[in-house]
């Protein structure tokens, strides 16, 4: 008769069918008899009666399993403590067996908690522990190299906001924090290894971010992405449009039907017929022309290859060239102008840019969408411990070092080292040191573009 358990160290004794599951009786295989005390290590403990305790089982045919063993109990004549007979299939912290512990650590990467308790039976607190021993298993096997080159962005996902952390020139997700303040991501930048290796760290303008780095890397450039620059400038550009819209009569408004994505755009990508469209509402709205004449030359600044000081001074002829009609509405972007001044200068000394960091979070919140109901935790376990993304985020670099030749004769490896210093051997061998760098952002993009990630 086939075991119903199908476990090396259980044997099955009975099986009863219920509605919802099955109750098994089992027993512990024969042990060796070499049985140590967990607590001291001394051997020959004695026994100290039984017990059948309850295991939680992986589901059998769409049912819950339930494992009721007929379990010895020992006495430690070293320490005086008392202990289970030792199944190497059970895990004793979760009561439950260890395939039923990586089936939840398995599903709970695809599912809610709530939901993977209800199919095996346990609660949910349960799979939320043996997920937290899984994320810290996880953590422990993927150390990766500090970046050199570090980016810090925040997404709003799981109803708050959290801090991605990623190493610009690999392109790969570093880590993920689950908040962004200062008291939070603080103590993270403490501890985190080899600060030394950091060169340069690209933000947005989230003081928090520079409070922090100023604090833990103190004379470090700081860069703020010119994503964010350029985008506050088309933010601008839409206040002016929408204002200026608002003061028009209904066919005046009716004339810029589709204004918006014809704003937008860059003077060289629109068509000549475009242009000849942005020309007429220039001519007949003079403030619609300035605010985009405005916006085009703030792009051309960061198009620019200009050094700092020559950024500087076009930054500062842009400011002093902006229409009056339309600086109200350029005003947030005066301001982090004036606020940011050295930080967006130094992305023409350091032209490094979030692009990477930017695409990591549009890829966590399609993750998000495609599993609804997803952790904080698993989302970020999801991301990145991926193992194919890991593997893409990892280099093997491979040298050679010099080593004294084996030699297996003792007496002649003796006579060698002590009197024949000159008479030693070496020889060349291949040294591969794997560096890992986080999960790669162009293979997460691909994984979900396939869907492997559902």
């Amino acid at each position: 008769m086939t075991d119903f358990l199908n476990l090396a160290n259980l044997r099955c004794v009975s099986v009863v069918e219920h509605d919802d599951y099955y109750a098994v009786q089992a027993r512990p295989a024969d042990s060796n008899g070499n049985i140590l005390c967990p607590y001291c290590t001394a051997a020959h403990p004695y026994g100290h009666g039984s017990n059948k305790p309850s295991f939680m089982d992986t589901p059998s045919h769409g049912k819950k399993v339930i494992i009721t063993i007929d379990r010895k109990r020992y006495r430690c004549r070293g320490c005086g403590k008392t202990f289970a007979e030792p199944i190497a299939d059970i895990d004793d912290k979760c009561d439950a067996t260890k395939r039923l512990v990586a089936y939840i650590e398995k599903k709970s990467l695809k599912t809610t908690f709530s939901a993977v308790a209800r199919e095996v039976g346990v609660n949910e607190k349960t799979v939320r522990n043996v997920f937290t021993d899984f994320s810290a298993n996880l953590a422990k096997n993927h150390v990766f190299e500090t970046p050199r080159v570090l980016g810090i962005d925040e997404i709003h996902l799981v109803r708050g906001y959290r801090c991605m952390i990623t190493n610009i020139e690999k392109k790969t997700i570093y880590d993920m924090l689950p908040k962004r303040n200062k008291e939070d991501i603080l103590p993270y930048f403490i501890k985190l290894p080899n600060k030394e290796t950091i060169e340069v760290v690209t933000m947005d303008m989230w003081r928090p971010y520079k409070q922090v780095v100023e604090q833990v890397l103190p004379g470090l450039p700081i860069v703020i992405d010119k994503f964010h620059i350029v985008k506050m400038a088309n933010s601008c550009l839409e206040k002016a449009r929408k204002g200026i819209r608002e003061s028009l009569g209904k066919k005046e408004r009716i004339k810029l039907m589709n204004d918006r994505f014809t704003l937008l755009k860059r003077t060289r990508q629109l068509t000549e017929s475009q242009k000849e469209l942005v020309s007429a509402w220039s001519d007949k709205f003079p403030e619609i022309g300035y605010a985009y004449t405005a916006k085009e030359s703030f792009f051309d600044i960061f198009d620019s290859d200009y050094s700092i000081d020559e950024a500087k001074g076009a930054l500062s002829a842009w400011v002093g060239c902006l229409d009056k009609t339309v600086a109200p509405y350029y005003q947030e972007l005066l301001t982090a102008l004036s606020n940011w001044q050295c930080e967006i200068l130094n992305g023409f000394a350091h032209r490094y840019t979030n692009a990477y960091t930017e695409c990591a979070n549009r890829l966590v919140r399609d993750k998000d969408r495609i599993g609804r109901g997803y952790s904080f935790d698993v989302i970020r376990s999801l991301m990145v411990y991926d193992n194919a993304a890991n593997s893409e985020g990892s280099t093997s670099i491979r040298s050679q070092i010099r080593r004294q030749k084996n030699i297996e004769d003792g007496f002649m490896k003796f006579m060698l080292v002590s009197s024949y210093q000159n008479e030693i051997e070496y020889e060349m061998v291949d040294k591969v040191v794997t560096k890992h760098y986080g999960a790669h952002i162009p293979t997460l993009c691909a994984k979900l573009e396939r869907g492997d990630f559902e």
